[in-house]
């Protein structure tokens, strides 16, 4: 493969943007603004080696936040850093998202971070992720039709490890608090609620 054209931009900035999004091919249009949305950018280069610097932030009409920073190098091309995705309200995702989940839930808040690798070297893509953690509060799942529900406090993951490469997923530990199973429909013998208060389960690996 030839090189790169020589490319130096010392610095780039966008501040205050902002991003009107629409999807109306479902029967529930869904309708949302990024705002405000900055990115920043030091130090972009071609050279072989060359590191630059990015931070990207951004924020949802419905208060999702997200943030990224880190290092991104184009020869070889490299992204590496860190991002967090904060507030993401499930109750208020495009129809056709959450339709598109195994279960669809009524309400929740969901939040994750991890540190990243992405690469392209070879012919080969590369994605790692150490550090991740993610969160599932108040979470719940209601069907009127079957009279059921689902209610979980709050479940969480930590310490989290992908590697794309060698086809691995590490759990440092993964728990669930306040969980709640309503059966209405249960019969005389059958409770009509079942409950977990506290489950851990640590050092899980799936390859």
């Amino acid at each position: 493969d030839s090189n790169l054209p020589r490319l130096d931009i010392h610095r780039l900035i966008l501040t205050g943007a902002r991003l009107d999004f629409a999807d109306k091919r479902t029967a529930s249009p869904f309708a949302t603004r990024i705002e405000p949305m900055n990115i920043e950018l030091t130090e972009i280069s071609s050279l072989s080696d060359d590191k630059s610097q990015y931070k990207i932030s951004a924020s949802t009409a419905f208060g999702a936040r997200v943030a990224l920073h880190g290092q991104a190098s184009l020869e070889p091309l490299a992204i590496t850093g860190t991002f967090s995705v904060e507030n993401v309200d499930l109750s208020r995702l495009p129809g056709n998202f959450r339709e598109g989940l195994p279960i669809e839930p009524t309400a929740g808040i969901v939040g994750a971070s991890a540190d990243y690798r992405v690469g392209y070297e070879n012919g080969r893509l590369e994605l790692n992720l150490e550090h991740l953690a993610a969160s599932l509060a108040d979470l719940k799942i209601q069907d009127d039709r079957m009279q059921k529900a689902v209610t979980v406090g709050l479940i969480q993951v930590k310490e989290g490890r992908f590697d794309l490469i060698k086809n691995y997923f590490d759990l440092g530990s993964l728990s669930v608090a306040n969980a709640r199973l309503d059966l209405h429909s249960g019969g005389d013998n059958i409770p009509k609620a079942l409950e977990l208060n506290n489950f851990v389960l640590e050092d899980a690996r799936i390859d």
